[in-house]
């Protein structure tokens, strides 16, 4: 499937999405601190994902792909931008975190080179799992 990403800062796009396939979560917040992507095919808007630079690395912090369009690679190409962004920037890793229910994010995140890790801080709580990318 073709999908072109393009950086953006087109906010109100990426919140309706988001609140379409994460109704459970808090609305994002500090947009500016993040880089964010718009994933399009055939002009429609499927997905969005983005990072946080923290300084030496960045935290892949969130995500989302259109349930129609899911199971066609575009989290691993979402993921693979992201990492494209870290090279491109100097950075030398990446890390964050999934439920350790979601099989498919778990399988393209070690599909693109992220290991499990046990982080001093487990920001996002302890049932979750946390994954590490190093270039």
């Amino acid at each position: 499937m073709k999908i072109t990403l393009k950086s953006t800062e087109r906010y109100q796009e990426i919140a309706y999405l988001d609140s379409q396939l994460f109704p459970e979560d808090e609305p994002i917040e500090n947009w500016q601190n993040s880089e964010w992507w718009i994933g399009y095919h055939k002009g429609e808007i499927i997905s969005y994902c983005s990072l946080k630079c923290m300084g030496d690395y960045v935290y892949l912090n969130r995500a989302g792909v259109l349930d129609e369009f899911q199971g066609n690679g575009i989290q691993k190409k979402m993921i693979k931008k992201r990492l494209d962004w870290c090279k491109a920037n100097n950075i030398k890793y990446a890390i964050t975190y999934t439920s350790h229910l979601n099989s498919a994010s778990i399988n393209s995140l070690i599909g693109m080179g992220f290991k499990a890790y046990r982080p001093n801080n487990m920001w996002a709580g302890s049932e979750f799992l946390y994954w590490k990318w190093k270039a």
